[in-house]
Protein backbone atom coordinates (compact mmCIF):
# COMPACT_ATOMS: atom_id res chain seq x y z
CA UNK A 1 0.00 0.00 0.00
CA UNK A 2 2.82 2.29 0.84
CA UNK A 3 4.85 2.14 -1.98
CA UNK A 4 2.07 2.08 -4.59
CA UNK A 5 -0.14 5.03 -3.44
CA UNK A 6 2.55 6.73 -0.82
CA UNK A 7 -0.67 7.01 2.06
CA UNK A 8 -1.06 4.84 5.07
CA UNK A 9 -5.02 5.77 5.95
CA UNK A 10 -6.63 2.10 5.91
CA UNK A 11 -10.86 2.06 5.82
CA UNK A 12 -12.64 1.28 8.82
CA UNK A 13 -12.96 -2.42 8.67
CA UNK A 14 -14.02 -4.83 11.35
CA UNK A 15 -10.66 -5.39 12.51
CA UNK A 16 -9.38 -4.48 15.58
CA UNK A 17 -7.72 -1.37 16.48
CA UNK A 18 -4.33 -2.91 17.31
CA UNK A 19 -4.21 -4.75 14.03
CA UNK A 20 -5.54 -1.42 12.38
CA UNK A 21 -2.89 0.79 14.60
CA UNK A 22 0.30 -2.27 13.49
CA UNK A 23 -0.77 -2.20 9.83
CA UNK A 24 -0.29 2.00 9.95
CA UNK A 25 2.92 1.91 12.04
CA UNK A 26 4.31 -0.73 9.61
CA UNK A 27 3.16 1.38 6.49
CA UNK A 28 4.82 4.42 7.90
CA UNK A 29 8.14 2.75 8.54
CA UNK A 30 7.59 1.48 4.33
CA UNK A 31 6.98 5.16 3.37
CA UNK A 32 10.04 6.17 5.55
CA UNK A 33 12.96 3.73 4.29
CA UNK A 34 11.20 4.83 0.45
CA UNK A 35 11.91 8.27 0.90
CA UNK A 36 15.28 7.50 1.99
CA UNK A 37 16.45 5.27 -0.31
CA UNK A 38 15.09 7.84 -2.71
CA UNK A 39 17.10 10.34 -1.33
CA UNK A 40 20.02 8.10 -1.51
CA UNK A 41 19.78 7.26 -4.83
CA UNK A 42 19.46 10.75 -6.04
CA UNK A 43 22.33 12.10 -4.30
CA UNK A 44 24.06 9.45 -5.60
CA UNK A 45 23.02 10.47 -9.34
CA UNK A 46 23.55 14.17 -8.81
CA UNK A 47 27.18 13.21 -6.87
CA UNK A 48 25.70 15.22 -4.15
CA UNK A 49 27.36 12.84 -1.25
CA UNK A 50 31.26 13.16 -0.69
CA UNK A 51 32.01 9.59 0.91
CA UNK A 52 34.32 9.23 3.42
CA UNK A 53 38.18 9.15 2.49
CA UNK A 54 39.56 5.84 1.97
CA UNK A 55 36.33 4.08 1.96
CA UNK A 56 34.78 2.29 -0.95
CA UNK A 57 31.18 1.88 1.10
CA UNK A 58 27.75 2.76 -1.10
CA UNK A 59 26.35 5.52 0.74
CA UNK A 60 23.45 3.33 1.79
CA UNK A 61 25.98 1.34 3.89
CA UNK A 62 27.44 3.90 5.37
CA UNK A 63 23.96 5.18 6.52
CA UNK A 64 22.83 1.99 7.66
CA UNK A 65 25.52 0.94 10.07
Amino acid sequence: MATHQKDCSLPYATESKECRMVQEQCCHSQLEELHCATGISLANEQDRCATPHGDNASLEATFVK
